[in-house]
């Protein structure tokens, strides 16, 4: 009896290989080294790529940090037409940094791998990332603010890139601002960014058969494996999940913290930003088109037109919203306006008509109208209480998102607790919206001992608290 072992999969690989990006991680090659993610590419014999490392606040020259608090008021007034309407802009601004691949940490790194490896970065597929902020009740979560945060990307046309800082910008609405305006009143503002990176690996799995015959009967068999095709194609997975906590002295650094309360007569200039979403790609509504552009445009205090834009692609169908701010102050008296640009895989891109954004508004919606589409997509947050695994003598609890897509069952998980005691995780996911979003979840105690429990329907506010 004769072992033939393959890595099923592989002659797929192969045949795909000009077709996809030139980088192939395999998934089950996942291992750690000096606390980052290593994997083995699929067809470069000696190729091997690291993960991102953890996150940290941006600090500029003098050790300060990178990071600002903005709410902005209106009072309408009789000759606007809008006495006694107020209005309200309240922004959160701030930048990260990724713990940097140093030349020793390198040098560690390949000498757990091969001789002559070659080590370089994973491309980064995207950055999902929750800010929490506030103190909620078992039964009252109302004082706890939770904002999903999109950072600007690098290069919205690569297929994936590997960065070292980011920028976000987060409108808040006044709920929201006011959980952390009260903190500021108490001296110290804190937060968490809980974040995960994502990035396309390969699933290809090792399998095995034994057969038993004559010599001739095993040279058929193993040439038949040999030709053997799986469905194996570059997937989204989740390559690092971590926190990070952000602690602001209000006092130190006040100037950090603004309200502004603004009138027709004098409006100050201001960097304005802007959420833009586009849900064509993810949606999955027009594969006519390569991109989708977003050009908006205002008034700088020299009355010069000041320009900025945001690019959407087929090619990351996953990012669906953006954030954007112009790159000089500008009017917030002076209209502001947006166009949108199509550019289909042939040909040239398509402008649409000049848009006025209302006053004060600060998202825009780029996507293509949709009476009737069999698509939907929700980011589904979930959350444990620490107490609760305390309680409960639990080690780890896994969430099971279970929803259908492409015509099958799929499941994503969220793992929750474990060693790194991560107590919230996020997900966003486009699915059938005839077969609703359900969840399951699976409980590890710290005796080893395992339960599951029964199908759920997530509720309308698209939330999971485990308890």
């Amino acid at each position: 009896m004769i072992r033939i072992t393959r890595l099923f999969g592989l002659i797929t690989v192969l045949m795909l290989a000009h077709g996809q990006a030139s980088a192939q991680p395999v998934l089950n090659t996942k291992m750690n080294i000096g606390g980052r993610t290593i994997f083995k590419d699929a067809l470069v014999k000696n190729k091997f790529y690291y993960g991102p490392g953890a996150l940290q606040l941006s600090t500029d020259k003098d050790e300060r940090p990178v990071f600002q608090l903005i709410s902005m008021r209106y009072t309408g007034t009789t000759l606007s037409n809008d006495l006694g309407e107020k209005r309200f802009t309240n922004l959160l601004m701030f930048n990260v940094r990724m713990e940097a691949m140093t030349t020793e940490l390198k040098k560690a790194i390949k000498a757990e791998l091969p001789p002559n490896a070659d080590l370089v970065p994973l491309p980064i597929r995207h950055l999902e990332a929750v800010i929490v902020s506030g103190v909620g009740k078992p039964d009252d979560d109302s004082g706890r603010m939770r904002k999903h945060a999109t950072s600007q990307q690098d290069n919205p046309d690569a297929p994936g890139v590997y960065w070292s800082e980011r920028n976000f910008t987060v409108p808040l609405d006044n709920h929201d601002a006011q959980i952390l305006w009260d903190q500021v009143e108490q001296g110290r503002l804190v937060m968490s960014l809980n974040y995960a990176f994502y990035a396309n690996v390969l699933k290809i799995q090792e399998e095995s058969l034994e057969v038993s015959g004559d010599s001739a009967y095993i040279a058929r068999i193993n040439s038949a494996i040999g030709d053997l095709e799986r469905d194996t194609q570059l997937v989204s997975e989740t390559i690092r999940a971590d926190v990070l906590n952000i602690g602001i002295d209000a006092k130190k650094h006040g100037d950090l913290l603004k309200k502004i309360d603004i009138n027709e007569a004098s409006i100050p200039p201001a960097y304005a930003a802007f959420e833009v979403k586009c849900f064509d790609f993810g949606l999955g509504i027009r594969p006519d088109l390569a991109f989708k552009t977003v050009e908006i445009e205002g008034e700088s205090v020299t009355g010069v037109a000041v320009k900025t834009k945001v690019k959407f692609s087929h090619k990351q169908p996953d990012i669906t919203g953006k954030f954007v701010s112009f790159p000089y102050a500008i009017r917030l008296d002076k209209p502001i306006r947006y166009k949108v640009y199509e550019t289909p895989f042939e040909g040239e891109p398509t402008p649409a008509a000049w848009k006025i954004l209302e006053r004060f508004a600060n998202l825009i919606d780029a996507s293509t109208l949709q009476k009737n589409n069999p698509l939907a997509s929700r980011c589904v947050d979930v959350e444990i209480l620490p107490e609760y695994l305390t309680a409960k003598n639990l080690k780890e609890v896994t969430v099971h998102l279970i929803y259908q897509f492409e015509g099958r069952q799929q499941i994503h998980s969220i793992a929750l607790g474990n060693e790194k005691n991560i107590f919230f995780g996020t997900s966003c996911i486009t699915f059938e919206q005839e077969t609703p979003i359900q969840y399951m979840v699976a409980k590890t105690f710290a005796d080893g001992r395992k339960t599951k429990g029964i199908l759920k329907p997530i509720g309308k506010d698209d939330y999971i608290l485990i308890r």
